[in-house]
C-alpha cells in the first residue's frame, strides 16, 4: 500500500557508477486482468562517496515525477538533470492510499566519460565544442573515442585566459530553493557536499557570469535565477553566510568585490556586514578580521558590486562572514583584488 508518506520502493542496483537519463515504468498488465500501475513516484539516488541518498529534482525544482494512467502503456521520464548512479530508488506516490504494481527500465550508459564531444568528420576542418559550464584546469586531458578499433591523430587548440586570480577553491553552506521553479544552488560548483555545505570545489561564484538585476527572469535558457546563489535566514539558524577560499600561494589582499542581488521588494537585500579573516595555514584564522558595514539600499532595487578593502592583509587562506539585512542574500560573482606575496 502506497501513499504520500513515500515508504515503500524499488530498487535497482546498477552495480557501478551510470549516467542515467531516463526512467520508463509500466504497471501490471496480467493479460488484461491486471488493474495496478504507478500514477507517480518520486526518484533517489546513492553512488560511492555519498552519506545518504539524494533525491531528485528537475530544474524546475519539482520532485515528482509523473506516472502511468493504465496498466499496459509505457512512459517515460526524461530526467533533466540527468544523475550519475550506482543505485536508483522508485518510490510509488499518490494522493491517496492504494496499491500499485511496477515495471521500470532504467535508461542511460555506464559512466566511462562525463560527456563524448563530437570530433572531426575529415582530416582538414577544425571542430569546435564550446564548453558549458567552462572549467577552471591547469592540465587538461583528451581522450580519442571510437566504437570500433582504429588509428587516430589529433591536433588540438586550448580556448580561454590565464586565471590571475590563484584560487584553488572556495567552500559555502550549500545554497537553497526559492519556491517551485527557483533553484538558488551552486548549479556548476566541481567540488562535494558534506554536512549541508560545498567543500573542495570551484563553480558559479568565480566564472565571471554577472546575475542580472531580477532573478526570476530566465536569461539564458538554463532556468530562472541560474546565475544567483542565495540562502535563506531562517536556513542557517542566525548565523552569517560563511565561505572560505584557498589560494595556491599566500596572497597580498588589497580587495574584494562580491555583486549581489537587492530587489528588496522580494525581500532580498546585500548583506548589512562582513568580516574578513585570514589565515597562513587554513586552521587557525587571525583573530582580528577587517569589518565592513554597508548601509541598506531600499531605493535602487538593481544588483551591485560591494567592494571591501583589505588594506593589504596576508593569507593563503580567506574567510567571509556576510550577515543577512533581510530574509534572503543573494551572490553571483565574488573577485579578488591581490597579488603574490
Amino acid at each position: 500500500m502506497v501513499s504520500r508518506a513515500l515508504k515503500e520502493y524499488l530498487q535497482i542496483d546498477l552495480l557501478q557508477v551510470h549516467l542515467v537519463s531516463a526512467i520508463r515504468t509500466q504497471g501490471r498488465f496480467g493479460k488484461g486482468q491486471g488493474q495496478e500501475y504507478t500514477e507517480a513516484y518520486v526518484l533517489e539516488y546513492w553512488r560511492p562517496g555519498f552519506e545518504k541518498w539524494l533525491r531528485w529534482k528537475s530544474i524546475q525544482g519539482k520532485e515528482i515525477l509523473p506516472g502511468n494512467i493504465n496498466t499496459y502503456s509505457e512512459v517515460e521520464n526524461l530526467l533533466h538533470p540527468s544523475i550519475f548512479a550506482s543505485k536508483v530508488r522508485i518510490y510509488p506516490y499518490s494522493q491517496y492510499d492504494r496499491t500499485v504494481c511496477l515495471r521500470a527500465e532504467i535508461v542511460g550508459c555506464a559512466w566511462e566519460a562525463l560527456i563524448i564531444l563530437p570530433g572531426n568528420i575529415n582530416t582538414y576542418s577544425e571542430v569546435e565544442n564550446l564548453l558549458h559550464p567552462s572549467i577552471f584546469a591547469s592540465k587538461v586531458r583528451i581522450y580519442p573515442y571510437s566504437q570500433y578499433d582504429r588509428t587516430v591523430c589529433l591536433r588540438a587548440e586550448i580556448v580561454g585566459c590565464a586565471w590571475e586570480e590563484g584560487i584553488v577553491s572556495y567552500s559555502m553552506p550549500k545554497g537553497v530553493q526559492r519556491g517551485m521553479e527557483i533553484d538558488l544552488s551552486d548549479k556548476t560548483y566541481d567540488g562535494i557536499e558534506e554536512n549541508e555545505r560545498f567543500v573542495n570545489g570551484l563553480g558559479q561564484l568565480v566564472d565571471g557570469q554577472r546575475g542580472k538585476d531580477n532573478f526570476r527572469l530566465d536569461i539564458n535558457g538554463f532556468g530562472k535565477g541560474y546565475e544567483w546563489v542565495g540562502w535563506r535566514n531562517d536556513t542557517l539558524y542566525g548565523r552569517p553566510v560563511e565561505l572560505t577560499f584557498e589560494f595556491e600561494t599566500v596572497r597580498n589582499f588589497s580587495a574584494v568585490i562580491i555583486h549581489t542581488n537587492n530587489m528588496f521588494s522580494k525581500d532580498v537585500q546585500v548583506f548589512v556586514h562582513a568580516k574578513v579573516f585570514f589565515s597562513i595555514g587554513g586552521r587557525q584564522f587571525a583573530a582580528e578580521p577587517v569589518q565592513f558595514s554597508y548601509m541598506p539600499d531600499q531605493v535602487l532595487d538593481h544588483a551591485r558590486d560591494v567592494t571591501i578593502k583589505l588594506h593589504h592583509r596576508l593569507g593563503r587562506y580567506l574567510q567571509l562572514h556576510l550577515y543577512f539585512a533581510a530574509r534572503w542574500m543573494m551572490l553571483s560573482e565574488i573577485t579578488f583584488i591581490s597579488g603574490e606575496w
